[in-house]
């Protein structure tokens, strides 16, 4: 991977969320965000309990009670299971069954996953959350809800085919939660042939802790041709999917695409007469989705689309990213092939200009656009020869990464944003290479918790983007 070179600028970013929150508590200086890692998962009944599991592999490393939920870097707070991070996984223990049809017919549950769906015989699986801020507006976006209400499926961690009665046990995973200051309470729940709910474990009442800072980010994506011959409103071009709105959500917020309940491929159907003479009996259902990464080994190991998940890096720092709007924006050769700037400052101050200007723009959110370049045409920071892969405007919540940026390149822009800084720590010394803010490399994925968290939490707790979300 070839070396990639960051400009910068300028920064800025908020204190804790505040909404209709459970026990808000002000930002501390040096909580141990670290103590809670995607490498563990907390035991809850509906309410808190006491055990702390590790997580390896996509799943805990113990087996589960049945009843029991281990919600990803839980921990106890009032009445509620804290988490560290505002998508975190949750795994449930699930026993399948087997019934008898009224001629006679014994059926057997059954659960198949593969890399791209699940499938459920005789029944289905559902997650179904109550509490919380509101839904997800038309296009799944989080919008101005800190704490999304909203159904989900779950899958297991890894492949496999389940069956009642000698291979009924599994542990099922429910990714894509996203959750703020304002509890949400999460039940497992699985319909049987006759499509009658059964609760499979206690609710997990859950909410981000009141010390982790939720940041809203808008994604604007620059597309067009050199002549500027695409029409403002055209669709993203299929060559851009890696940075379309289903690859969006799984990138900020773990959101598996495609995971919409009603998303679903049903199966032959029986004769309900086998019941009462009348209807028809669902004999499977497939839900499609796309496989988000854990994180429990290293935000290192997780790239989705070009990028590694911004949330993972700069989690031990106890700040998250929420993505509220998503802006495809046909643009002419102005901008996708920038000319005329005496630095790169100059160029994103254009782009800067143009978005706020666009139809959809919305103010008090963390914009990112990803672009074709960051810079003029040819243009290179004094001693480089390659363009950088990425700039921010340190000051005003706005950063550019480009189409090809190194995989650390949107975290490192965005640590810029949140430690209201243009400066880069010495990586020339051999404990420092993996760091996230390294000038150059766009492949660290580490930050300093001594002196970098403490410097992104103090700028943080002055700003005011908690109240971007409702109840702020």
């Amino acid at each position: 991977m070839r070396r990639a070179a960051i400009a910068l600028l300028g920064a800025a970013c908020s204190g804790p969320v505040s909404s209709e929150t459970v026990g808000h508590v002000e930002a501390a200086m040096d909580p141990n965000f670290s103590a809670h890692g995607r490498d563990t998962c907390f035991t809850a009944t509906g309410i808190p309990e006491m055990e702390t599991k590790a997580v390896a592999n996509g799943a805990p490393t113990t087996a589960l009670d049945p009843g029991i939920n281990c919600v990803e870097t839980g921990h106890a707070g009032p009445g509620v299971t804290y988490v560290d991070v505002d998508n975190p996984r949750i795994w449930t223990p699930l026993e399948l069954g087997s019934s008898r049809l009224h001629d006679g017919t014994i059926i057997r549950q059954a659960f198949a996953r593969d890399d791209s769906s699940t499938m459920f015989s005789y029944g289905d699986l559902l997650v179904n959350a109550s509490g919380g801020d509101g839904t997800p507006t038309p296009k799944e976006l989080a919008g101005p809800f800190a704490s999304v209400r909203e159904p989900l499926a779950p899958w297991t961690p890894s492949a496999g085919e389940w069956h009642a009665p000698d291979a009924r046990f599994l542990t099922v995973v429910t990714p894509g939660v996203r959750v703020g200051p304002t509890a949400l309470s999460l039940e497992l729940d699985m319909a049987d042939e006759h499509d009658a709910f059964s609760i499979e474990a206690f609710p997990a009442r859950i909410a981000l802790d009141p010390e982790v800072f939720l940041l809203p980010v808008q994604v604007v994506v620059f597309f067009g041709d050199s002549q500027g011959g695409v029409a403002p409103g055209s669709s993203l071009p299929a060559n851009l999917g890696v940075f379309d709105l289903p690859t969006q959500l799984e990138l900020w917020d773990r959101l598996p695409s495609m995971i919409d309940p009603a998303n679903t491929a049903v199966g032959p159907q029986f004769p309900w007469h086998a019941y009462d003479g009348s209807g028809t009996l669902t004999a499977s259902v497939r839900h499609l989705f796309g496989v988000v990464p854990g994180a429990e080994n290293g935000p290192e190991h997780v790239q989705v689309g070009r990028f590694h998940p911004p949330d993972d890096i700069w989690a031990p720092c106890g700040v998250q990213f929420r993505l509220v709007n998503f802006m495809p924006m046909a643009v002419g050769p102005d901008l996708l092939k920038p000319t005329g700037h005496t630095d790169a400052t100059g160029t994103v101050e254009s782009f800067k200009t143009a978005v706020t200007m666009a139809q959809g723009f919305q103010q008090g959110a963390i914009t990112v656009v990803i672009a074709p370049m960051c810079s003029d045409v040819g243009w290179a920071n004094p001693g480089d020869t390659q363009p950088p892969d990425g700039v921010s405007l340190v000051g005003h919540d706005f950063a550019c990464v480009r189409y090809d940026a190194a995989p650390s390149v949107l975290a490192h822009e965005l640590g810029h944003l949140i430690l209201n800084e243009t400066g880069h720590p010495d990586c020339y010394m051999p404990t420092e290479t993996s760091n996230v803010m390294c000038a150059y490399g766009g492949v660290g994925t580490r930050v300093d918790t001594a002196t970098q968290c403490p410097a992104a939490r103090k700028y943080l707790d002055g700003r005011m983007f908690g109240r971007f979300f409702h109840g702020g």
